[in-house]
């Protein structure tokens, strides 16, 4: 099976759930409103994870903006499935 995710600058896109995280946190309803839940994570456990490359494609042309500009679409397992 082969998984892709998406890079930019040796950082992957990840996903944050707000709701969950503004329990933690003093997080005004603005605040939350505005609140971006992609970012940016050094960690590869925290990647958002894309089953085929048409996949995480279709999600870059559909995101725009400053945080997805020079991001790319990277390999991020292959596992061989042998007979």
């Amino acid at each position: 099976m082969t998984l892709y995710c998406i890079k930019k600058n040796q950082s992957f896109l990840a996903y944050r759930d707000q709701f969950d995280d503004c329990h933690n946190w003093q997080m005004s309803d603005l605040d939350l409103a505005f609140a971006s839940p992609w970012y940016w994570s050094i960690d590869i456990n925290m990647a958002k994870i894309f089953i085929t490359q048409t996949e995480a494609e279709t999600f870059l042309s559909t995101h725009y903006g400053e945080l997805f500009i020079h991001a790319e679409i990277d390999l991020y397992k292959y596992e061989y499935d042998s007979p």
